[in-house]
């Protein structure tokens, strides 16, 4: 068997092979530092944001995504395939299907749910604050977003003020998260439940939008309807107005199922 001369082997190596094997060589280190510094945090992810099952944050989120595409249907609660969902009945669904709480345990009264944390417990720096100064870095996947406005809304008590000027409850939809801000909601404008950069939507002139109150649902999901009564009962007196009570207590004590 013919052996080629150790000369003739290395002559094998032309410029042309050489520059190929530098670029390959070049390629590999490349990729390596790449997953480097993605391992040492370097770089955020991008969306879609990964979500855990053993984050309750993320169980909720995830949920809420899949209702993307449904029609907005004012009232509406997914009771099936032709009803839609406004964006109570978002976080409604969304919530019972994470959680497995039966959403008729709850008021359709967005004040009462974030006074009495049916939903979650409210979030420090994100309570009614103008949309001009939200710190994003505080939201949570899965956190729910109330949007507020200083358009009266006759149904329901203020639930803060800014300037002199009371805060209504308008809106609210689930938080997701990723380098964009994406959160869930019913948008009455595209008629779909749609998943959008909650800055954008709070920037935009059209919703006319003020301040926003976050809670962070958790623990505070209540399983129990006697839960709400014994936290009725330990209200500070005056930090709600008779009426505001009286409703809630209206709704507390009606038969079951109605």
């Amino acid at each position: 068997m013919r052996r080629n001369h150790p000369s003739q082997a290395v002559a094998l190596l032309t410029p042309r092979s050489h520059h190929r094997l530098n670029v390959k060589l070049w390629l590999i280190g490349l990729l390596g530092v790449g997953v480097f510094m993605l391992d040492e945090g370097w770089f955020p992810l991008a969306t879609p944001v990964t979500l855990t099952p053993q984050d309750p944050g993320a169980v909720l989120a995830r949920e809420a995504q899949k209702l993307k595409g449904l029609v907005f249907r004012r009232g509406g609660r997914h009771r099936d395939e032709r009803d839609g969902l406004d964006c109570m009945g978002l976080c409604f669904v969304a919530l019972q299907r994470a959680f497995g709480t039966e959403w008729k345990q709850w008021p359709a009264d967005p004040t009462l749910l974030i006074q009495y944390e049916f939903l979650g417990r409210p979030v420090a720096g994100l309570q009614a604050v103008p949309t001009n100064i939200v710190r994003y870095d505080l939201l949570k996947t899965g956190d729910i977003v109330f949007i507020l406005k200083s358009r009266r809304n006759r149904r329901e008590p203020s639930l803060a003020r800014q300037n002199g000027r009371g805060l209504w409850v308008w809106h609210m939809g689930i938080y997701v998260g990723g380098m964009q801000y994406l959160w869930v909601h019913a948008d009455q404008a595209s008629r779909r439940v749609t998943e959008v950069p909650l800055p954008a939507y709070l920037a935009n002139p059209e919703a006319r939008v003020d301040a926003i109150f976050v809670v962070r649902p958790a623990d505070s999901v209540w399983k129990d309807p006697q839960d709400r009564l014994n936290l009725v009962r330990r209200v500070e007196p005056g930090a709600l107005t008779r009426p505001t009570i009286a409703r809630f207590l209206s709704y507390m004590t009606r038969p079951s199922g109605s």
